[in-house]
């Protein structure tokens, strides 16, 4: 006797990639919030320059620009289908999942985990980000990386390959 088929309550928003699979660290966190709990859901692989004009277009509203976000738009964000309601941001999306679907719970926020999550933005992510950024770019799509290189070597002022002078690939 078949399994019948359960009908998502998400659909996730995620960054493509030439696998179209879930690459980035971000949406994971998400990504395994709805396994654990057990959230159906269904994933809408986005190219990198479809985002802004795809969510924008769902209605969501843009980052607020003292949230430090340096993208209008990013992923993961989701809808709701029972509410057909837009979330975006992983903590927002995170906080909107353990208040909707409390069971089983999730521990998500103490005095030490901010602390933590701040130390690493502004210490170690900086770093690290130039380290993966020139790796990153080969997992996109031709038309993410032309997307991707365009505004990334705009933001930093130099190419790419430039942040990995001196490191050993």
């Amino acid at each position: 006797m078949a399994t019948p088929a359960v009908e998502p309550e998400i659909v996730l928003y995620d960054l493509a990639c030439v696998k179209n699979i879930c690459f980035s660290p971000i949406v994971w966190r998400i990504r395994l919030m709805l396994n654990y709990k057990r959230i159906p859901y269904t994933t809408v692989f986005l190219e990198m320059p479809d985002i802004e004009p795809t969510l924008r277009e769902l209605g969501l509203p843009p980052h607020d620009p003292a949230s430090g976000n340096k993208s209008n738009y990013t992923v993961p964000a989701i809808q709701h289908l029972p509410t057909n309601s837009y979330i975006m941001d992983s903590k927002t999306i995170a906080e909107f999942l353990e208040s909707t679907y409390p069971d089983p719970p999730l521990q998500l926020t103490s005095e030490l985990g901010h602390e933590i999550e701040l130390q690493l933005r502004t210490l170690i992510a900086p770093t690290l980000y130039r380290s993966i950024m020139p790796r990153e770019v080969k997992l996109l799509s031709p038309r993410a990386q032309e997307y991707f290189r365009r505004t990334r070597e705009a933001q930093l002022g130099k190419r790419l390959e430039d942040l990995l002078v001196g490191e050993d690939e």
